[in-house]
């Protein structure tokens, strides 16, 4: 359907949201929407498309699909992904009667322009999945927003900027999920310390308050890690506080050739031993092995 459009429409994309006050939208069967931008249209082509969403929205489930993958209510992925990334997002209403679950989703999504889609799990609980082949999320996107968007909505927003997760795991993928979702949950309900929290944050506080989502999230990464023989070099760079070229030399690596082993396992797995928090994990799954 997309190929379709797309040679209809040539100056249309894809979003996972579908309203927008500069594009008109048609629901695709994946749950995103094909946007054909208004500027110049004319009035026949405006009236072509307003039939085609009202013919495809007959046609396309009401249930999002990433979200019925993701809670198991499918077995079929959505699309095929490389990379996947969720971002969590717990949302405290001043008062549930006005809350503007729309509208804050509106805002918050367009901040990342990998995302997939975005669904509500509850009237609570906002789930993003992004695209992370090439780029990847972080806490900074959401720094400067959470004020703003407190203060507009009449709500209290705490949010989790999840890990990277390659296809080597997209069997589990769901799991994890589920798994991010639960952890995260229990994180906002038994803690204030910070409203926004890594992916590392989060794995740090259930090393204390919950072993058995901890143990699960580093079984994962020791996967990763075991796959590709990457525990010596892990160790050594560790031990040498993330400094390449001691590390080489501790190996006896030319630090050319470790330097491709770092590349090969940052694009098959997402982490980038080079960034300590990433290190940090895996010295974390290396050492949960020999408790």
């Amino acid at each position: 359907m997309f190929e379709e459009l797309q040679e209809v429409f040539p100056r249309g994309w894809v979003s996972g949201v579908g309203d927008s006050d500069e594009s008109l939208a048609m629901p695709l069967a994946d749950g995103r929407f094909f946007h054909v931008p208004e500027d110049g249209l004319q009035a026949s082509e405006k009236a072509l498309i307003n039939h085609f969403s009202g013919l495809l929205a007959g046609k396309v489930t009401t249930v999002n699909p990433w979200q019925a993958y993701l809670t198991k209510e499918r077995t079929h992925l959505p699309s095929e992904q490389a990379r996947i990334q969720f971002v969590h997002v717990a949302v405290e209403w001043t008062n549930p009667l006005t809350a503007d679950k729309r509208g804050l989703q509106e805002v918050l999504t367009p901040i990342y322009p990998q995302l997939e889609s975005s669904f509500w799990l509850d009237s609570n609980r906002l789930a993003m999945v992004l695209r992370a082949e090439l780029l990847q999320a972080s806490v900074i996107e959401l720094q400067g927003l959470i004020p703003i968007v407190e203060e507009d909505f009449d709500c209290r927003l705490t949010a989790l900027v999840g890990q990277v997760w390659s296809d080597q795991t997209k069997d589990q993928w769901p799991d994890i999920f589920q798994r991010e979702v639960a952890a995260f949950t229990r994180y906002h309900q038994q803690s204030s310390r910070s409203q926004l929290i890594t992916f590392l944050d989060l794995l740090y506080w259930l090393s204390v308050h919950s072993a058995l989502d901890f143990q699960y999230f580093v079984r994962v990464f020791y996967q990763f890690i075991h796959y590709f023989e990457m525990e010596d070099l892990i160790l050594a760079l560790w031990k040498e506080r993330g400094v390449q070229t001691k590390a080489a030399q501790r190996l006896y690596l030319h630090r050319n050739t470790l330097q491709n082993k770092l590349d090969r396992f940052l694009e098959r797995t997402g982490l980038d031993l080079k960034n300590l928090d990433d290190l940090s994990l895996c010295y974390l799954a290396i050492q949960s092995q020999t408790l």
